[in-house]
């Protein structure tokens, strides 16, 4: 008795470890569990677009040398008053576009980086003032006609930031190049001087400043980048000098004039890069 019910256990074990073994080739296996996507990796190089507003200033500044044209006997304040007079200051708000390439290493979650861009900048602006700087004098006059323009900017920058896997802030500074341009002209009816003085001086040279700024990058697939900016750029002062000459033979006097142009821009762009 006792071997035929060991032969029954042992038969029922054996037909559950095949029942098992079936059971579990017909059921579909269960998934592994997907692993999480590594950080991205910011290091290398890239190359992108950028559109944008820029918000530029430029300062025109006039001083007059007081010389015998100005000051005559009695208004030793005509050179200052000249001065004031052809001052003032140019703004306007463009559009902005332009390209940049750059490359970046990564050191843990910090990354630092140097990036390059040329933007078409399309500032221009002119006007003609018009008074009477002589004091006392009722039929004194002066015409200024002042002309200034940048056509474009471009910028070498340093940049600092710190990651958040996708996500990158970032500080950023270094040198800026733009073409600017200053052109003024003067014609003055100097009472005094007993005649009219008249004057022309330009300049037009590539300034080289600096730019600062900071901005965020989101890299929406491994290979590209979009991108958010903003940049303050000064290229200093652009200065132009001359002489006022009067026109009169018989008095022949003149005096210098020296204006500067002070250039700024304020800079709010985005941007699409590729990342190689």
């Amino acid at each position: 008795m006792k071997q035929i019910l060991g032969g029954m256990v042992v038969a029922a074990a054996l037909s559950g470890s095949a029942f098992a073994a079936d059971l579990a080739t017909r059921l579909p296996m269960k998934a592994a569990p997907m692993m999480a996507d590594p950080s991205y990796n910011w290091s290398g190089l890239y190359i992108g677009v950028t559109a944008g507003a820029a918000w530029t200033k430029d300062s025109v500044g006039l001083n007059a040398e007081a010389s015998s044209y100005f000051v005559g006997d009695t208004n030793p304040s005509d050179a200052s008053a000249f001065g004031a007079l052809g001052s003032r200051d140019f703004k306007q708000s463009t559009g902005i576009f332009g390209g940049k390439a750059g490359y970046n290493w990564q050191a843990a979650s910090w990354v630092v980086g140097l990036e390059g861009d040329f933007s078409s900048l399309r500032f221009r602006q002119s006007a003609t003032i018009t008074g009477n700087p002589h004091a006392g004098f009722d039929d004194g006059s002066s015409i200024f006609k002042d002309q200034v323009s940048a056509d474009w900017l471009a910028t070498v920058r340093g940049r600092v930031g710190y990651a958040y896997d996708r996500l990158l802030f970032y500080g950023t500074a270094g040198v800026a190049f733009a073409h600017s341009n200053l052109q003024s002209s003067i014609r003055d009816f100097a009472p005094h001087a007993t005649g009219f003085g008249t004057a022309l001086v330009g300049a037009s040279p590539i300034k080289v400043g600096w730019a600062a700024g900071a901005g965020i990058d989101y890299a929406v697939a491994n290979n590209w980048i979009v991108s958010v900016e903003y940049l303050h750029a000064d290229l200093g002062k652009v200065n132009a000098a001359g002489l006022i000459k009067d026109e009169n033979p018989l008095t022949a006097e003149t005096a210098a004039v020296a204006y500067s142009a002070k250039l700024t821009s304020d800079i709010v762009r985005a941007g699409i890069g590729y990342k190689f």
